[in-house]
């Protein structure tokens, strides 16, 4: 009974790692049939009840990845009074030795404690867990490298004519600054303003949504107008990251009179949240489409992390994102795009059109090329962006760049 629950816990995780349980051959049902016994179950999960020894372990095995249908096998044993784990696992090692790579074989054996520190004195084992779910994380994680082994490689990512001369003027005029304007020291960083950073954004023709910054609140009620309504507003503080934590982001301001009112709010809520209120950011509203997040972060060890997934102000609670890391290739950002839980959003679900994933993927590729060109740049999200159906609507809608000194990369 505990091997059966196992068994059905093993599949399950299997499932929700993206794997799929093989349906094995005729044949293979027959042979064996013709070892075990009668109240064995030969369907996958094989069920080869209590009695089984370490040979039925070692034969079954066999059997299973003489399978075509068969790529990789898990062996599951809770350890029953009539046989020795040890021994099933020396079995359960020989097979896994003598099949090579081609079908990796995995092993949970639920055993005493004593059992695992004998075991990992051992050498040529199998990989043994604990418990299916880790081994099925495992499973899941050698079919996705497989897959990436697999796939044809690009010859070289691709190269795009941008204005690298505009970014490295704005990234010179931040020198020896940090957010407060005072001398920094080696470690300290700057955070670049609203408007330079979505310059930095236009340089690499990446995508914005139209806007200016406003230094008081005459001057954002006169760039709304010129904007046209409804518009969205944002407190700029170059001390405040997190400007919808403090309500210093406003949307779907409909004139002059709401405009003014979220003005006045926000300025009070940020001056009550410590910071000095040094503007406003007016946007156009822009609707429609589904909200996602990219990011660069640079790690002295290894260069640029890139970053993918679905965004908006929820992206902490439901860390729904995919990482990688430069040189980005084509196929390498498609994965990441669609490789999200949440991708089933962007190809459209309920009659809504599907999101243009080809304009995702080419701001993967152009931010990998910024972050490979231009190390001062420490961190960059861009959160939301919006992903539209139609191309000529998607475009970042908020974006954060910090700056500091040049990393040094590490050696190739």
């Amino acid at each position: 009974h505990n091997a059966v629950v196992t068994a059905i816990l093993a599949s399950g995780a299997y499932v929700n790692s993206g794997l799929r349980i093989a349906e094995l051959a005729d044949a293979t049902h027959e042979l064996l049939r013709s070892f075990l016994p009668a109240e064995a179950s030969v369907q996958n999960p094989v069920d080869m009840i209590a009695s089984a020894n370490e040979k039925d372990y070692r034969r079954a095995l066999e059997t299973v990845l003489d399978d075509d249908g068969v790529d990789l096998a898990l062996v599951i044993n809770v350890t029953p009074l009539l046989s020795d784990p040890r021994d099933i696992l020396t079995e359960v090692a020989e097979v896994a030795r003598d099949g090579g790579l081609d079908k990796p074989v995995l092993a949970v054996m639920m055993a005493t404690e004593e059992f695992y520190e004998e075991v990992s004195r051992q050498e040529r084992l199998p990989p043994v867990y604990g418990f299916p779910e880790s081994a099925a994380r495992a499973m899941a994680l050698l079919c996705r490298y497989a897959a990436w082994r697999r796939r044809p490689v690009d010859e070289a990512p691709p190269v795009f004519e941008v204005d690298d001369d505009t970014v490295r003027e704005i990234l010179d005029g931040y020198e020896g600054k940090t957010g407060d304007g005072s001398a920094k020291d080696d470690d300290g960083g700057v955070y670049l303003s609203p408007d330079d950073a979505f310059r930095v954004l236009g340089a690499y023709d990446i995508p914005c949504v139209g806007g200016r910054v406003a230094g008081d609140r005459e001057e954002a009620l006169e760039l709304a107008r010129e904007l046209g309504f409804p518009v969205v507003a944002k407190a700029v503080s170059s001390t405040l990251v997190h400007k919808s934590d403090v309500g210093a982001v406003r949307v779907e301001l409909g004139d002059e009179e709401e405009l003014a009112a979220a003005l006045d709010d926000m300025e009070a809520a940020v001056r009550a949240a410590g910071h000095d209120n040094e503007g406003f950011l007016l946007q156009e509203m822009a609707q429609g489409g589904h909200e996602v997040i990219f990011g660069i972060s640079t790690d002295p060890r290894f260069g640029p992390l890139l970053m993918f997934g679905l965004g908006g102000k929820y992206v902490e609670v439901f860390k729904d994102v995919r990482f990688g890391v430069t040189p980005l290739h084509r196929q390498e950002a498609e994965d990441m795009v669609r490789g999200i839980r949440g991708v089933k959003l962007l190809e459209g679900v309920r009659g809504e059109p599907p999101a243009d994933v080809d304009i995702l993927v080419e701001v993967l590729l152009r931010l990998a090329q910024l972050a490979q060109r231009h190390s001062r740049i420490r961190e960059l999200d861009i959160n939301p962006f919006l992903a539209a159906a139609d191309r000529r609507q998607a475009k970042a809608l908020d974006v954060r760049i910090q700056v500091g000194r040049p990393v040094d990369r590490p050696a190739e």
